[in-house]
């Protein structure tokens, strides 16, 4: 049985703020991102069921979609098959765990005894990455109106990170309302009960802007004073990549402007809110610390560090049932759902021939200081 939660919807967006100083071929994929489909969003129910603890529902179909870039049938075989050449070399780590995976097919099996439906609102990226977690789990939640009748289902991994623990509270969910799952990709998890909610992984960077809108009130980023005329530069430490290589002059640009630094690992997501909430200005380089711009209040603005090769068209290979023409634009199609004013810098990379986000990045510093130049004059 499916419920539709959400139907399908348009997305209506704003060009970058600094889109007259973008070259063509940025103007032609922001005007042609300016409107685009959202796909519904529905809950599926199934009678006596198995699971594993990364939502894969175990040989009926796929629940998670984490591999956007494989069609449902391919991603089952994906999981559970001997990864190729090219798999080892890409991606050594998680090839690894499908040789295991494949060499211990034979995997237990846990009757969940619970009178209670037991939801999946998430994907396997989810509980790794804050960016799916806020934007593609959380943002489900918000479509369900009676949370009590179900028994959220998350992997015990989750447990180590705050901003789950976060993410929760803001829906005033407890931990009896959660099962946690132990850490075995192998288990199989059987119950009476199951329902899955749709994710926008599907859809390589278009978020359901009603979520968004949803999520941010139960945050309550509007409920408090105006935002203070002062920037943050979200940083990290230890990266092997999307780092800036002309850190010098871009540090000395950020202290021109009077922008702080702030390292999102040296703070809890309370503090995270009440620091970016603020602000009128958060800047970062693509990746899941823009998630943040979560908490910045309506009407503040957003500037976008982006690989210059992270946007353009979806490759071939992303088979799914909702595949846009351009991927990479995650932030750009948050920002607007924020309602932020967002300024988009294209950044040279010091080798195309990488995966595009793991490039190391230079700053275009003239788009840079024209973008804080725009910013500040408002202020004013």
């Amino acid at each position: 049985m499916i419920k539709i939660l959400k139907d399908e919807s348009i997305a209506e967006r704003t060009k970058p703020l600094n889109f007259e100083s973008l070259s063509n071929k940025w103007k032609l994929i922001f005007s042609e991102l300016e409107s685009e489909t959202q796909p519904q969003i529905y809950l599926k129910y199934y009678l006596n069921q198995a699971f594993t603890q990364d939502g894969v529902i175990w040989e009926a179909e796929i629940a998670d979609n984490s591999f956007h870039e494989y069609s449902e049938k391919r991603m089952l075989n994906r999981k559970y098959s001997m990864p190729m050449i090219r798999d080892l070399t890409k991606a050594p780590k998680s090839s690894l765990k499908r040789i295991y995976s494949y060499l211990k097919k034979d995997s237990n099996s846990i009757s969940i005894e619970q009178d209670k439906t037991l939801l999946i609102f998430w994907d396997s990226r989810s509980f790794v990455n804050k960016y799916h977690w806020l934007v593609d789990a959380l943002t489900r939640l918000t479509f369900l109106p009676k949370l009590e009748e179900f028994l959220l289902v998350l992997p015990e991994i989750t447990k180590k990170f705050d901003f789950y623990e976060s993410g929760l509270n803001w829906f005033n969910i407890n931990k009896d309302q959660i099962l946690f799952l132990e850490p075995d990709l192998r288990t199989k998890f059987n119950c009476k009960s199951l329902a899955v909610i749709s994710t926008s992984i599907l859809a390589p960077g278009c978020c359901n802007v009603e979520g968004v809108k949803n999520l941010r009130i139960k945050i309550g980023v509007n409920n408090s004073t105006n935002a203070e005329n002062k920037g943050i530069f979200i940083n990290r430490r230890g990266s092997s990549f999307r780092n800036i290589l002309n850190k010098s002059e871009f540090f000395s640009l950020l202290e021109k402007y009077q922008i702080d630094v702030l390292y999102a690992e040296d703070h809890s997501t309370e503090e995270l809110i009440k620091k970016i909430n603020s602000a009128n200005l958060l800047i970062g380089v693509m990746g899941a610390g823009l998630s943040n711009m979560l908490f910045l209040q309506d009407n503040c603005s957003l500037i976008e560090l982006m690989p210059e090769t992270c946007l353009g068209f979806t490759p071939d290979y992303w088979e799914n049932q909702y595949h846009a023409k351009y991927s990479g634009y995650y932030y750009y199609s948050l920002a607007n759902a924020c309602s932020l004013n967002y300024y988009f810098i294209p950044c040279g990379v010091d080798d195309a021939r990488k995966y595009p986000p793991k490039a190391n990045i230079y700053v275009n510093l003239q788009l840079m200081e024209e973008s804080l130049s725009m910013i500040k004059n408002t202020w004013n």
